[in-house]
């Protein structure tokens, strides 16, 4: 079972904030203790401002896909989110000056179309207002990678870990509480689950 469907599983018992809170929060303290060897200097950056543009932007991209995957068949959810490598090229041409090739581009146009086979059929429908989480979150997820690409040379690892999941928990702390839901048995098991399932920032 993958993160995405133990996710599912807390989705319909735990809001959203508080998930996101509960995984990050045990992800930083993995990260801490990978990092606690070398006297956290795998942590050192020069890209705090970066950092925290990615941080605020994976926030957004994991809250909209959580409640996507609570909400929708993760069929359909994947459909979308299978977009986010297209749309980082995109961007990466745009604000990188990367060079699109004639064959991504046209990978581009099919995946698109693909998009709207999935959404297009649910407009009008329940569940709109997931199917427009997932597009956000694949739009939010796709600026995470054109900032991955401009940080990975100069940073490690476990920064590029690290500094998200400080900001995921600085803005998901105030919201969690509303709604908050007290983990027990099972439930305890797979947040831990999802939190040492690393992120593949």
């Amino acid at each position: 079972m993958c993160s995405s469907d133990l996710i599912k599983w807390l989705a319909g018992d735990y809001g959203i904030m508080q998930i996101v809170l509960l995984r990050t929060a045990l992800s930083l303290l993995l990260v801490l203790a990978f990092a606690a060897p070398g006297g956290m200097r795998a942590l050192r950056t020069g890209h705090a401002t970066l950092h925290c543009a990615r941080g605020a932007l994976l926030f957004v991209s994991g809250a909209t896909f959580f409640y996507a995957f609570g909400h929708l068949p993760l069929a359909d959810a994947y459909a979308i989110f299978y977009m986010v490598q297209l749309a980082s090229t995109v961007l990466a041409a745009l604000l990188l000056g990367e060079r699109v090739p004639s064959r991504a581009a046209m990978a581009i146009a099919v995946g698109l179309l693909g998009v709207g086979v999935v959404v297009v059929p649910q407009l009008g429908g329940g569940e709109l207002l997931a199917y427009a989480a997932c597009v956000l979150g694949t739009a939010s997820y796709a600026f995470v990678g054109v900032i991955t690409r401009k940080l990975s040379a100069g940073e490690t690892r476990l920064a590029m870990l690290f500094y998200p999941c400080i900001v995921m928990v600085a803005i998901s702390l105030p919201l969690a509480p509303a709604g908050w839901s007290t983990p027990a048995g099972a439930d305890i098991l797979v947040f831990v689950a999802i939190g040492a399932l690393l992120p593949r920032w």
